[in-house]
Order: structure tokens, then C-alpha cells, then sequence
């Protein structure tokens, strides 16, 4: 039986910083969509960018590493990319990975 990944990004606009709420699985199948809508962003004028993972049920190597790619990208020309909610899952995951400076709120 396959089990088929699903990511949901919605987007919400918060005292001007443009923040993507994603629901689901952030993986393999499921990461392109995550880099299509920061591509967007990015071509916006927007100095800061949130990454809300509060729903988020399944991240894996390559979902972590599509975030770390973006992080750095928005860095790279003088922009924040913030995680600015985490659930448990995830903020256990960037601990072990020593990325907790991607988060708004430190663990």
C-alpha cells in the first residue's frame, strides 16, 4: 500500500510580514511546492518571511533541507526567512540538527 504525501500552504499577510502556514507532509513528494511559493516571495519586496510548521505531520531529510536552503537563500540577499511556529515534532527535529536559530523563538 502507498501512502501518498500531502502539503497544504496557506498564506497569511501579518503586521507586513507575509507568513505560509503548511499542514501535512513536508518530504521528497511535497517539497517543490514549498520552494514554489518562497520563490514567489522572494521576488516580492519582502525584507521578512514566516514559516508557520505547527501542522506539519511528517518532515524529512529533504523537507529539512529545502527549509535550510531557503533560510540560507534569504539570507544571502539580506532577508530573514523565520520559523515563527513549530510544533513539538519539529522543533525536536531542529534541536538534533542545531538549527534552532531558524526559529523566531528559540527552543
Amino acid at each position: 500500500m502507498n501512502s501518498v504525501s500531502h502539503l497544504y500552504i496557506d498564506r497569511f499577510d501579518t503586521l507586513g510580514m507575509p507568513t505560509l502556514q503548511l499542514s501535512g507532509d513536508l518530504d521528497l513528494h511535497t517539497r517543490r511546492a514549498l520552494e514554489y511559493r518562497l520563490q514567489e516571495l522572494r521576488q516580492g519586496d519582502h525584507r521578512r518571511v514566516g514559516l508557520d510548521l505547527r501542522h506539519i505531520r511528517y518532515l524529512d531529510s529533504l523537507g529539512v533541507s529545502t527549509i535550510v536552503a531557503a533560510f540560507e537563500e534569504y539570507r544571502r540577499k539580506r532577508r530573514e526567512l523565520l520559523i515563527v511556529e513549530a510544533n513539538t515534532g519539529v522543533r525536536k527535529v531542529l534541536s538534533l540538527l542545531d538549527l534552532e536559530h531558524m526559529l523566531a523563538t528559540p527552543v
